[in-house]
């Protein structure tokens, strides 16, 4: 393998991995919202139904505890924030990348790694697909979703 070759496959792997890094934040951004969302959500329900007697009270009070509880220990609200601002240093890296070098791309991803957020696992391999299109992998490369990752990347958008 000549030298330029090496240089390619490195500046691929290096695409795959700022690619990759993008759509786990942008598909975590989407889940951390949209749970938060739907917490607020079923909490105002929640509030509808203790005003209209539709449910025993003691029922939503529980109902209404564990949502709390979930929205105060999970912070989807503020894991959200972090990867909105990880999507966004990883979309630009992107946009940026045929102007960077070998080295000042490892140095950047290398950077934004370090202040990562934590995605669900389930995430992951939807991102791998999506990054694989994004870079036109062809499809049997790509991994294969299970029907928890096909839920989650629906329930993602």
């Amino acid at each position: 393998m000549s030298e330029t070759d090496a240089e390619v496959t490195r500046r691929q792997e290096l695409a795959h991995i700022v690619a990759y890094s993008y759509f786990l934040h942008r598909l975590a951004y989407r889940w951390y919202s949209r749970i938060d969302r739907l917490i607020a959500f079923l909490l105002l329900l929640s509030a509808m139904a203790v005003v209209s007697s539709l449910l025993p009270p003691l029922l939503l009070g529980f109902l209404v505890s564990v949502l709390t509880a979930w929205q105060l220990v999970y912070v989807p609200g503020e894991k959200a924030a972090a990867a909105k601002v990880s999507m966004t240093e990883y979309g630009n890296l992107l946009n940026n990348f045929s102007t960077l070098s070998d080295s000042e791309l490892e140095a950047t991803a290398f950077r934004l790694s370090s202040t990562d957020s934590h995605p669900p696992a389930c995430l992951h391999n939807p991102a791998k697909r999506a990054a694989g299109i994004k870079l036109k992998v062809e499809d049997r490369e790509m991994p294969k979703l299970t029907r928890i990752e096909k839920l989650a990347a629906c329930f993602c958008g």
